[in-house]
C-alpha cells in the first residue's frame, strides 16, 4: 500500500492549532480526533519468541516507527492456561485500548462448549490479519511414500505411525480429520498408530530412531527439517499450489495438494486442518466502530507495507494480509464447521478410552 511521507503526527504539527480543531471537528463527537490519547494494549495469547509474539510485535513495532497512531503500543505476553489467554482477550474493556490475538484453533473449544470456555467468536470485534498457517503430512526420508496418493494408502494400510503431542494435538486431529471427513481411511489407522511426544525435538528424535514414521505439522514449525532433508513432504493441506506462499515454493512446488488428490470434501478437510487465517488479533465485543476503525487503519496499512514484508521474509515468516470483515467472517465459519464435525472429535475420545 502506497503511503505518505508524512505521518498523520507530522500534518497535525505542521497544520498547527487552528487546523487541528477544524479536523477534530470533521472526525465527529464521539472523540474521534481524541481517541487514541492513551496507549493501547496488545495482549499476546502465547509465549515470548513464538509465531502469535512475533507477528504482534513486528507489526506494532512498525505502527510505532511510522507513526501511524498518536500513542505508545504496550504488548503483554499473558501466562495463564491457553483457554483462560483468550477469555482475557475477550473480557478487556470495549473502550477501544485493548485487543489481542485471536487464535482460529479456540473455535474448536467453542464449538465444544470446553469448561472454562467464556469467550463467543461470533460477537468479537474482528481486527486484520498478517498471515496463514497451513499443515503439511511428512514423512521420514527413506519411507517409500512420495504422493498424497501414496500417504494415503500408507495409512489406510496401517503402515504410518504418526508423531503427536497428545491425541487432542495438531498431529493426530489433522489426519484423523484427513481420513473421516475425506472418507480416505477410519480414525482408529491414526489413534492406534501414535506416539505422543513431549515436543518437536523429541518427536524428531523418534523420527530418527524409526519409532514413527509420518508427521502432521504446520508448515513454518517443519520448514527447516524439510530444506535438510530429515522429513520429506507428501500432502500439503491447502487447495492448490496457488496457495503456497512464495517463500516456501522452492521446497513445496512439487508436492501436492487437497486439490490434486482424490478426496471428499475437500473444502471441510482444508477448514479443518489449515487456517487461512491464522495471525489474527481480535478485541472484547462491542467496541466502538469508529475507535475500531482507527486501529485497524494502521494495522492494514503495517502489514502491508513492503518493509514489513521484507523484514517477515528475512526471518522466514510469510504475510497474507486480510481485512477485518474478511477474520470476522472466517472466525465465525470455524465454529459452525467445528460443531458440525463435532462427532469425529467425540469418537477421538471414545477411541482413546
Amino acid at each position: 500500500m502506497p503511503r505518505s511521507s508524512k505521518s498523520r503526527r507530522d500534518i497535525l504539527k505542521a497544520t498547527g492549532a487552528g487546523s487541528v480543531a477544524l479536523l477534530a471537528g470533521c472526525l465527529g463527537s464521539d472523540g474521534g480526533s481524541d481517541f487514541p490519547n492513551e496507549p493501547i494494549t496488545f495482549k499476546v495469547i502465547a509465549d515470548t519468541g513464538g509465531g502469535m509474539d512475533y507477528y504482534t510485535r513486528l507489526v506494532t513495532s512498525y505502527i510505532e516507527q511510522e507513526d501511524l497512531l498518536d500513542v505508545d503500543i504496550r504488548v503483554e505476553n499473558l501466562t495463564m492456561s491457553l483457554i483462560g489467554r483468550v477469555n482475557n482477550v475477550y473480557n478487556s474493556d470495549n473502550d477501544g485500548y485493548t485487543y489481542g490475538n485471536a487464535w482460529p484453533g479456540a473455535g474448536r473449544f467453542q464449538a465444544q462448549g470446553v469448561e472454562g470456555v467464556e469467550f463467543d467468536y461470533t460477537d468479537i470485534t474482528p481486527m486484520p490479519s498478517a498471515g496463514s498457517n497451513m499443515r503439511a503430512i511428512c514423512v521420514g526420508p527413506d519411507v517409500d511414500v512420495n504422493s498424497g496418493s501414496e500417504l494415503l494408502s500408507h495409512i489406510a494400510n496401517g503402515n504410518a505411525m504418526f508423531y503427536t503431542t497428545g491425541v487432542r494435538s495438531t498431529g493426530t486431529i489433522a489426519p484423523v480429520i484427513l481420513g473421516e471427513v475425506g472418507g480416505a481411511y477410519d480414525l482408529t489407522q491414526v489413534m492406534d498408530n501414535h506416539v505422543v511426544y513431549d515436543g518437536q525435538a523429541q518427536g524428531m528424535t523418534g523420527m530418527q530412531r524409526g519409532e514413527v514414521n509420518t508427521m502432521a505439522a504446520s508448515v513454518s514449525s517443519v520448514i527447516e527439517f524439510i530444506r535438510s532433508g530429515d522429513l520429506k513432504p507428501v500432502l500439503v493441506m491447502a487447495g492448490s499450489q496457488d496457495e503456497i506462499p512464495t517463500l516456501y515454493e522452492e521446497e513445496l512446488s512439487d508436492v501436492d495438494t487437497l486439490g490434486s488428490i482424490e478426496l471428499n470434501n475437500k473444502d471441510e478437510v482444508q477448514g479443518l486442518t489449515s487456517f487461512q487465517h491464522y495471525w489474527n488479533w481480535m478485541g472484547p465485543p462491542g467496541i466502538e466502530e469508529e475507535r475500531a476503525d482507527v486501529i485497524r487503519d494502521a494495522m492494514s496499512e503495517a502489514i502491508q507495507m513492503d518493509e514489513l514484508q521484507e523484514e517477515a521474509r528475512s526471518n522466514g515468516r510469510t504475510i497474507t494480509y486480510a481485512d477485518s470483515e474478511t477474520v470476522g467472517e472466517y472466525l465465525g465459519e470455524q465454529v459452525e464447521l467445528w460443531e458440525e464435525y463435532l462427532p469425529i472429535l467425540d469418537d477421538m475420545e471414545a477411541a482413546v478410552n
